[in-house]
């Protein structure tokens, strides 16, 4: 077998089987990278450095296919990003190129995988390790809480919360909330016990973030309610939920030690978004009124991320001002929304937008995208008899 052969093979393997690969390699990469910053206080670059690896692979495989309607989109985000950068100070940072790939990492993926679309045998295989992954980082959550173990905590600090090898409590909690979806699906097509399921159950309640307990509650409420389809139960069942979350943020705010003080010296709202509204006003505003000219409303413009607010939809529009935003956000919509809608999946949605609203680093942060690729192919594979 000479050279060439033998990489044609390897490259065959890589196709047939990368979504796998990719799920392993990002869970595997971030645990090591989370093991690395508690032990010495700093991030590796490696993750970095197979998400880019990652990205030229996509990227060439894309090319390729001769896909160029895609790099038109891209290629018109990029020059969002450059015309929003050259009216900065300080333009083309480092932390601005690196977000940029962070931004445009899951257009790509959901790019590729409608591309290099999943058969079922290949679906079938990636939902066995998805769900073995997860109940395996649920397990080091459930034994994290029963023996203080603390590699596994969410925080840093006296905030109760574990998360297993997830890296950050953003990547929890959006990775459990497209778990449950995940499940959830699986569940209404193929009713039958999963200890795997009741184990993902069981670690969300010990995960500590607030988005999480939310939507928590009200997948429950939706699921009693579908099985009273009437108008009537499902008003009723709005009230529930409206009566379960008011009852469980009361507790938390004004009941739990931690946070009533918390809420105390800085108020209600700050305590609900983390604080999320303090960067609004003390880091976000400042720098706009600062450093934007007024095409930078347009395009955007940040040379350091850091000074974001961690509320997804305005970091997006903060990044990429007002057009790019909207070009950005309708991209994300028409590359990942392979699908129609059916209620349930409204509802998923629904849910995940409200999420998104209130929490931060949804569409840049790299590790999210794989997830809700396998979220899709449930999708696909169960609701519209993918072949």
């Amino acid at each position: 077998m000479d050279i060439v052969e033998f990489c044609s093979k390897i490259n065959t393997w890589i196709k047939n089987n990368i979504a796998i690969i990719l799920i392993l390699l990002f869970y595997i990469s971030e645990a090591a990278n989370k093991y690395f910053e508690f032990t010495t206080g700093y991030y590796s670059i490696i993750p970095r450095t197979i998400k880019l690896s990652v990205m030229l692979y996509i990227s060439f495989s894309l090319f390729r296919r001769k896909d160029f309607k895609f790099f038109k989109i891209t290629g018109t985000l990029i020059i969002c990003y450059l015309l929003g950068q050259y009216f900065l100070n300080i333009s083309f940072s480092n932390n601005s190129i690196l977000v940029l790939g962070r931004y445009l990492y899951p257009l790509l993926l959901f790019r590729f995988f409608t591309k290099y679309q999943l058969n079922k045998k290949q679906s079938k295989s990636l939902f066995q390790v998805f769900e073995s992954l997860i109940a395996f980082n649920s397990l080091l959550i459930i034994l994290g809480f029963m023996f203080g173990v603390a590699l596994f905590e969410t925080y840093s600090g006296n905030r109760f919360g574990y998360n297993g090898l997830l890296l950050t409590s953003s990547t929890a909690s959006y990775v459990y909330i497209i778990t449950l979806f995940y499940f959830i699906l699986k569940y209404k097509l193929n009713p039958k016990f999963d200890y795997k399921f009741f184990l993902i159950l069981s670690s969300c309640l010990l995960i500590g973030t607030k988005s999480l307990y939310l939507v928590f509650l009200a997948i429950i409420v939706y699921m009693i309610s579908s099985k009273f389809p009437s108008r009537k139960s499902k008003i009723i069942s709005v009230l529930i939920f409206a009566l379960l979350s008011v009852s469980t943020l009361y507790i938390l705010f004004y009941q739990v030690e931690f946070f009533s003080s918390l809420r105390e010296e800085r108020g209600l709202l700050s305590v609900f978004l983390s604080f999320r509204d303090i960067l609004l006003v003390r880091d976000v505003i400042p720098y706009i009124n600062e450093n934007w000219t007024a095409l930078n409303y347009l395009f955007g413009g940040v040379h350091d991320i850091s000074t974001q607010s961690e509320m997804g939809f305005i970091d997006t529009f903060y990044f990429w001002g007002i057009i790019g935003g909207l070009f950005y956000l309708t991209a994300y919509y028409k590359l990942f929304f392979t699908f129609k809608f059916n209620s349930i999946l409204l509802f998923f949605i629904l849910l995940l937008i409200f999420v998104i609203f209130i929490a931060g680093n949804f569409f840049f942060y790299s590790t999210i995208p794989i997830y809700l690729i396998v979220f899709r192919e449930r999708v696909l594979d169960y609701f519209y008899n993918k072949t």
